[in-house]
């Protein structure tokens, strides 16, 4: 290993500890405010419940990406009427952590729902209220997603294409 990949790979895990803080951190209490909040199903559009989400976990990956997604939205535009360069730069900063680390618990999150259900094979899905996954349109095998066979192998998934 080369030295900078060593630093590189600390990196990565001071990110993942920091997005892991930064979830824990999150009270069952909101988690439950949030997921009351998100839209109900849609019947008219022909959305298909695939069940409801149960690992805490989960769930506070979804409300970590959208707290961090508006406190990106919050430092930019603290960013903009900043009183100084230097208070500029910091803020814009912390804008750009925040929307990594907002993008990183979105990821994670939308592979974490995808095992949960074994919704690998479904194009399209959705959160809906309560922590409700539909498949957005309709059908949730709609969509067969053209991975490649050992990919499928390691999702279990088997090796058909």
């Amino acid at each position: 290993m080369m030295p900078e990949d060593s630093v590189y790979a600390v990196s990565q895990l001071e990110i993942m500890i920091e997005l892991q803080d930064f979830i824990n951190g999150i009270a069952d209490s909101t988690v439950d405010r949030i997921g009351s909040k998100l839209e109900p199903v849609d019947e008219e559009k022909k959305e298909k419940c695939l069940g409801n989400l149960h690992s805490p976990t989960t769930k506070r990956l979804w409300v970590a990406f959208q707290r961090l997604d508006a406190l990106e939205d919050e430092y930019k535009a603290k960013a903009n009427l900043a009183a100084d360069d230097f208070e500029e730069t910091q803020l814009k900063e912390r804008a750009l952590r925040a929307s990594t680390l907002s993008i990183l618990a979105k990821n994670i999150f939308w592979m974490q729902v995808r095992a949960e259900m074994g919704a690998w094979d479904n194009l399209s899905i959705g959160l809906r209220k309560d922590y409700m996954m539909v498949s957005c349109q309709g059908d949730p095998n709609r969509s067969v997603l053209p991975l490649p066979p050992g990919l499928r192998g390691l999702l279990g998934l088997g090796n058909v294409e």
